[in-house]
This record gives C-alpha cells, structure tokens and sequence, in this order.
C-alpha cells in the first residue's frame, strides 16, 4: 500500500480533484481486517485492485489477487493510520480519475508511472514483484503466469502474520474435498441397504481464516436417515510443508428422520492442529484428468483431498 504514496500528489498535478466527496456507504461489506480502531473492507481492496489494473492497463490473475490481499491486509494491521489514510485517498480521487477524459486519464497515468515504477523496482518485497508482474504483462513484456509461492529465501517484511496465512499458503486457498462411505447400492428387494457416507470439505481463504465442515449420512437397518454437520471454524498458517491449524470453538448438529429424540446440537471445544502437507497432481490411472489434491502427513493418494473447481 505504500507504493501508491505519491497517488495523490500525481493526481493533483493532473488537476483532477475538485472538493472532497463523501466516500461511499459500506452497506454490509466484508471487513477484512480491523486494527487500532480502524477498518479495512473488501470493496476498498476491491478498490486499489482497480487502481493498479487502471495504472497497469492489466488484469490480476486470480492467484495474484489473493495472494496480494493477503500481504495489503497484514500491511494494514501493521500500520493501521498510514494504511487508512492511502485508502480514503483513493476512494475519493480513483473515481475522478476514471470520470476523466482519455487524454487526461493517459497524462495520469503516465506521470504515475514515471514515480510507481522505479520505487517497485528498487523493492524486492513480494508485493512489489506482484505488480511488476501485473505491470509487464500490461506491458507486453511478461505471459499470465501465476505468481511463484514464496519460500524462506524470499520471505521479506510484507510476509503476512499468521493471521493472514504465512508464507506458502497462497497454494492452499481454496476448497477441498474428500468423500467416504459405502454408497447408495440396492439389495434383491430394490431398498436401500444400511449405508453410511462421509463428506470432508476443508476451505482455506485468502485471510488466513479457515473452516472445516463434515457431513455425516447414515441410512439404518431401519431404513432412518441420521444426519450429522459439524463445522469448525479457525485460522490457519503455513511454515515450509508444515500446516498449523488454529480451531475455534464449533458446532455438531444432527437430525434423527424417524425419531426427535434423536435431534441434538453440540458444542465442540476448540483445538489446535499441526500437521505436515504436500500439494500435487493425483498420479492414478483411474483419474487421467491428475486433478490436484491435497494430503496431510504424507498420506497415501488415497486419504487426499481433491480441489473443489468451481
């Protein structure tokens, strides 16, 4: 965030700002993060998104995207004032900007350019190699790529604090599944047979903060349909191939089909979890398509967990 300092001063040169306008109502946007008393939402990210991609005439990458949210939130919390301050600049003059003839938009940008690019250059933060990816391939000078995971050679000051994932997280974002049981097979008489299933989702967003959910269906010898959901939300962090799992406290619901009685909600203590992972393509021969899975402490291919594509 600090890179758009001189923001304003470059756009007072292009005489673009009028009177200050009333920034707009947040409504019930995401807040992303709070710290010293101050906030930062998702439409303001949204936001400086928008400025780059205007400044650069390139569109993030959705990896990119996540990945520099997660280092403009930790910004944030570090300085909450500085941080503030650049992102109410922005909403009141981005808009100013993009009202603005092409001509006086391309002189803008121009002038911004001349200042932004040598300070990124000179930065060898993540974030900094984040835009000047986004900015050569505006440029004509670099192919959409997904940005690389950082490792400890290349963690700076801008790494995010746990609470924004940790170094390495940027390949976990995301969904993943995995599914148990014994399916829906059908005896002689065309019923059921008792049968169980489990369904594991796990989903790591772009924040740090995480949620497991597990739905639990059993089909009884009665032919009674017992559901179970729990789910337990946390934060997580990610150090090397180590997976540091912080949950909080969470909630078991079950429903009985033939019985109240067996109706219930529990309450599940909180947790903590550390365990070791890998990410990699499903090598099988029953699933060519090698879709990409998850598995924690070195489990066998089968105990992973499959990306959820949406």
């Amino acid at each position: 965030m600090n890179k758009i300092k001189c923001f304003i001063l470059i756009v007072l040169s292009a005489a673009l700002v009028g009177a200050a306008v009333e920034a707009r109502a947040q409504g019930l946007d995401n807040v992303l993060v709070s710290a010293a008393g101050k906030t930062f939402r998702q439409s303001e990210m949204d936001q400086l998104i928008q400025f780059y991609e205007w400044t650069f005439r390139a569109s993030f990458t959705p990896a990119e995207k996540a990945y520099f949210q997660r280092l403009t939130v930790n910004e944030f919390r570090a300085r909450p004032a500085e941080s503030r301050k650049t992102i109410d600049d922005v909403a009141v003059t981005l808009p100013k900007i993009l009202a603005a003839s092409e001509d006086l938009q391309e002189a803008t940008r121009k002038n911004l350019l001349e200042v932004l690019l040598p300070d990124l250059e000179k930065d060898a933060s993540e974030s900094s190699k984040i835009l000047l990816a986004v900015y050569r391939r505006g440029a004509g000078g670099e192919t959409r790529e997904e940005p690389e995971t950082p490792t400890a050679e290349t963690t700076t000051n801008d790494t995010p604090s746990p609470s924004t994932g940790g170094a390495g997280a940027q390949k976990l974002v995301g969904a993943w599944f995995r599914s148990d049981g014994t399916g829906g097979a059908r005896d002689y008489t065309g019923k059921t047979r008792y049968n169980s299933g489990t369904d594991t989702t796990f989903e790591f967003f772009a924040d740090g903060r995480m949620l497991v959910t597990v739905k639990k269906e059993t089909l009884s010898i009665t032919q009674c349909r017992i559901d179970e959901t729990t789910k337990l939300p946390g934060t997580y962090t990610v150090s090397g191939s180590q997976l540091t799992m912080n949950l909080a406290t969470g909630t078991t619901v079950g429903t009985d089909s033939c019985q109240a009685s067996g109706n219930f909600k529990k309450t599940l203590t909180a947790s903590k979890l550390v365990q070791t992972f890998v990410v990699k393509n499903l090598d099988s021969v029953f699933r060519p398509d090698a879709p990409l899975v998850l598995c924690l402490d070195g489990a066998a291919d089968d105990q992973c967990f499959e990306r959820l594509v949406k």
